[in-house]
């Protein structure tokens, strides 16, 4: 059966990898090649089956960004700074020390969230809607895949967290959306996502907040 071919590992050439199929055209975006079965003169998408925009490798960026020559990478950490140092200021006295009495809390939050929820939300869902012309679709720099994959995320954080705290994780979520597309994958993404979790973290220990500096 002529059925799920690998797509990007295919050369942009005039032939498919299938001797009874010609070569009609290359999607620009979806990955999926064209071809015409010349037994039956019927066109057919072969499409790619491993799901390469899973890993945040689609669409590919039109420009190659370097992240020690990226401004808007350093605007991020910034950010991370001072929204650490607004936690600290703000909220109670160790709001966050609880985490590091439970090892299994700590490595969820420091390591298996960041890598399951950008997998799933910026990997699969995100991927999935880049997929589309209209998930492409950008407004004030977010495209609309970004958007409802944020809207996703901030229902899921729903599950195990008060309204305020879930409604609070659009902007990251928008952040690392952003990124994804930019670099074009995922592991910027998680040590983001990691990052975030341990400012949060750090944040909240009680030896980091003093009556007198507060």
């Amino acid at each position: 059966m002529l059925q799920h071919y690998l797509y990007y590992h295919l050369p942009l050439s005039t032939h498919c990898p299938h001797p009874d199929l010609t070569f009609t055209s290359r999607t620009t975006y979806g990955p999926v090649l064209r071809c015409t079965d010349e037994r039956t003169g019927k066109n057919m998408k072969l499409v790619y089956p491993a799901m390469k925009q899973w890993f945040g490798y689609f669409p590919p960026p039109p420009v190659t960004h370097r992240l020690h020559r990226d401004p808007q990478l350093y605007l991020v950490l910034l950010g991370t700074l001072l929204t650490g140092i607004g936690l600290w200021w703000l909220l109670p006295a160790g709001f966050a020390g609880a985490a590091f009495a439970h090892p299994w809390l700590l490595f969820n939050m420091l390591l298996l969230s960041p890598v399951v929820e950008e997998w799933l939300c910026r990997g699969v869902l995100q991927g999935e809607l880049l997929r589309q012309a209209w998930g492409r679709v950008r407004h004030l720099g977010i495209s609309r895949a970004n958007g409802l994959t944020s809207i996703a995320f901030v229902l899921l954080h729903l599950v195990y967290h008060p309204w305020l705290w879930a409604l609070a994780v659009i902007v990251p979520s928008l952040v690392l959306g952003y990124l994804r597309e930019r670099y074009a994958n995922l592991w910027l993404p998680i040590v983001l996502h990691s990052l975030f979790n341990l400012t949060y973290l750090l944040a909240g220990l009680p030896w980091a907040q003093s009556d007198v500096l507060r």
